[in-house]
């Protein structure tokens, strides 16, 4: 791909310009111009072709440091010819670019207040570093959640990638903005020493320098940083009494800092919601810091199974926080949930990168894939063939209307709208709704959707499994499905085989589900066998959630997270960071049919099996099949095609578990069904050798 990046001039205030030569060496970058930067390097590395834009007079075509990536000036025009433009913190600069290039915003601060009125009409998509902060950023902006995909900030593993070091016992740091909690560790940090006489804070910003800014300021800003400033004056800043002001120092300096630190305590007392990620927490963790939290903001989310955690708002409770610190500064790691550094991997500037790369291919296609809906440079609002948004319907040359109703139909088919478009369909103006060519799609639509009885039922399968009307009916308080019914066959399978697993390493399993939708068959498994470790996954967001919310009504301990398999990357997109790596069983029912390349896909699931686990997949069978939803993908020829893309055949399957190590054994169920005759499942159970 040709990525253009943007970093803002206004957020690039604090330090100056960029030193592209030095820049790791010779500025303390914040944490999202380090974020940016270290996209850019990934992204070169990849060997994608990177143009930056930024403040700096250090114009660099070939950074060495950044993998190649060429760095300039805004000074400097911009590509108008590139696949995709990211801008960091400003939707504003999105207006310099081409339609054509896909136009992502990289949202690290906490509003938008900032921005022009319009800014959204030049932004395809958002970028968030948490859950947490885009639905923050989604509630208080009144953009749609949808729009916002959330990507992790990365760090530089190499940076403290280093043996020669010694920490020092009672060393602790301060890495972030003073007003997000200083005042809170000043104030108990003197309590800290009189237990650890040995401790030492060492402060990495540039102290002075705010205060000057915000020492006049009226309301809670103001208020702390004249303590702040008045704490530091009491107890001294060259080390009289263990404090070190030392200001902001350059980032490979940084993490050596860090290598020398023993605990990172961050009592985070925000006054609005301001941690939507916390760079200098990952990079503690990189360097092996113990780090202590607060559970403000997003912290909970990204840190809870690396970090020690304090509830509550540090102010109400002081003594657990002297308590908490003065333990570990006096016996290190006791308590410690999960080895910083290990933790910090998953969140390595490569695999962030690898995301980033992901997103921007599908993001890419998604956008070509509009066709005839996609704004030209012409007009923003046009939708081709005369068409436009802002046109009175009733207006519309027949043909037009036509036209329009069938590009929004097959659409919203290639994104598996199918309840959707068949909606579509019947609620079309008189004028075009009994039009033959409509007749026909809706025929199409019809025989789609023929095998689901009621509308309960196409709502629970097809609707996002967000509305719990219609989720609630796919989870009827963990009790069996009606007899004959596909699912219950499908789900005796992988309950059964579950529940018949015994492991050698240990008591009982760790089971994931494939494209669990909304948890009503992962979270039977879970209610079947208590203790086992049970985990859903899918690219649904409303589905997971009703998923966890179902587990935690009715107890059953399963855990769910958003996730998808890329058969590009040949990687699954990264499990939450506090799942295991590999499992001893895999269910994956109903999905394999819907996969284009279903070696690669066995492929993946067998390198997520322990050895000696079991795959437990399930899929219809191809001779109902065939003659079904085929023959609509062959007619309208879509590019990526929704709903089944294969007719699977048991020989089929077992010939991909072969080929990715699976020992695997199948039969081919029958389903009696007086509206599908001949319909049968395909039940396959293989182990990993």
């Amino acid at each position: 791909m040709r990525i253009g990046m943007l970093f803002p001039s206004r957020f690039s205030k604090i330090h100056g310009q960029f030193d592209i030569p030095g820049l790791y060496r010779t500025a303390g970058l914040t944490g999202s111009e380090s974020s940016f930067f270290n996209l850019v390097w990934g992204l070169a590395e990849l060997g994608h072709e990177v143009h930056v834009r930024c403040d700096t007079e250090a114009e660099s075509p070939m950074a060495a440091n950044l993998a190649g990536a060429s760095v300039f000036s805004f000074d400097h025009p911009l590509d108008s010819d590139l696949d995709a433009y990211l801008s960091w913190m400003d939707p504003d600069l999105l207006t310099m670019v081409e339609p054509s290039s896909l136009r992502v915003c990289d949202q690290q601060v906490n509003d938008f207040l900032y921005c022009k009125p319009d800014f959204d009409d030049f932004v395809d998509a958002y970028v968030s570093p948490s859950g947490a902060h885009a639905d923050h950023l989604a509630k208080t902006s009144d953009l749609r959640r949808s729009k916002f995909a959330v990507i992790h900030n990365s760090v530089n593993l190499e940076f403290t990638d280093r043996t020669d070091i010694e920490r020092v016992p009672g060393r602790m740091a301060w890495l972030s903005s003073p007003d997000r909690g200083l005042h809170r560790l000043l104030e108990i940090f003197p309590h800290v020493r009189a237990i650890v006489p040995q401790a030492t804070l060492y402060i990495y910003y540039r102290i002075r320098q705010w205060y000057e800014r915000t020492r006049e300021m009226s309301g809670p800003l103001g208020n702390r940083a004249r303590y702040t400033w008045a704490a530091l004056e009491k107890l001294g800043m060259k080390g009289e009494n263990g404090v070190h002001l030392v200001d902001c120092i350059p980032n490979q300096d940084m993490a050596v800092e860090l290598l020398r630190t023993s605990v990172v305590p961050y009592p985070c007392d925000p006054i609005t919601f301001t941690e939507g990620f916390g760079v200098s927490v990952l990079d503690a963790c990189a360097a092996g810091c113990i780090t202590i939290l607060s559970d403000a903001d997003a912290f909970p989310e990204l840190f809870h199974d690396a970090s020690l955690f304090i509830r509550g708002k540090p102010g109400e409770h002081l003594d657990e926080w002297i308590k908490g610190v003065s333990s570990q500064l006096q016996s290190p790691y006791a308590k410690m949930p999960r080895n910083g550094r290990t933790f910090a991997g998953a969140f390595s500037r490569q695999k962030i990168a690898r995301q980033w790369e992901t997103f921007l291919n599908t993001s890419i296609a998604r956008k070509h894939d509009l066709g005839t809906l996609t704004f030209p440079e012409t007009s923003r609002r046009d939708i081709g063939s005369g068409i436009s948004i802002d046109s009175d319907p009733t207006n519309l040359a027949e043909q037009q209307l036509m036209d329009l109703c069938v590009t929004l139909w097959k659409e919203l088919l290639r994104h598996d709208e199918i309840i959707n478009a068949r909606s579509l369909l019947d609620a079309l103006p008189w004028r075009v709704r009994d039009r033959p060519e409509i007749a026909e799609m809706r025929q199409i639509a019809q025989g789609m959707t023929s095998h689901l009885r009621s509308r309960q039922a196409m709502e629970a399968l097809y609707s996002e499994y967000g509305a719990p009307e219609g989720a609630a009916a796919c989870f009827p308080g963990i009790e069996p499905l009606g007899p004959g019914e596909t699912a219950s066959i499908r789900a005796d399978f992988a309950i059964g085989g579950v529940l018949g697993w015994q492991g050698a390493r240990r008591s009982s399993p760790r089971v994931l589900d494939i494209a669990c939708m909304n948890g009503w068959m992962t979270n039977r498994i879970a209610a079947a066998r208590p203790g086992a470790e049970v985990f859903g996954i899918d690219d649904s967001q409303p589905a997971i959630t009703f998923a966890q919310q179902t587990a935690t009504k009715h107890g059953t301990g399963a855990r769910f997270a958003r996730a998808f398999f890329d058969p590009e990357t040949r990687s699954p997109s990264p499990l939450a960071t506090d799942w295991p790596n590999t499992f001893d069983i895999i269910v994956a029912c109903e999905i394999y049919e819907h996969v284009a390349s279903t070696a690669t896909f066995i492929g993946l699931l067998g390198n997520m099996l322990e050895p000696g686990g079991i795959l437990l997949l399930s899929c219809p069978h191809g001779s109902w099949f065939q003659g079904h939803q085929m023959p609509f993908h062959e007619r309208w020829n879509l590019p990526h095609p929704r709903e089944h893309v294969r007719a699977p055949t048991l020989p089929d399957i077992l010939r991909d578990m072969a080929d990715a190590g699976l020992v695997a054994t199948g039969k081919i169920v029958p389903i009696p069904s007086p509206d599908v005759p001949g319909q049968a499942t395909i039940l396959v159970r293989a182990v990993k050798g």
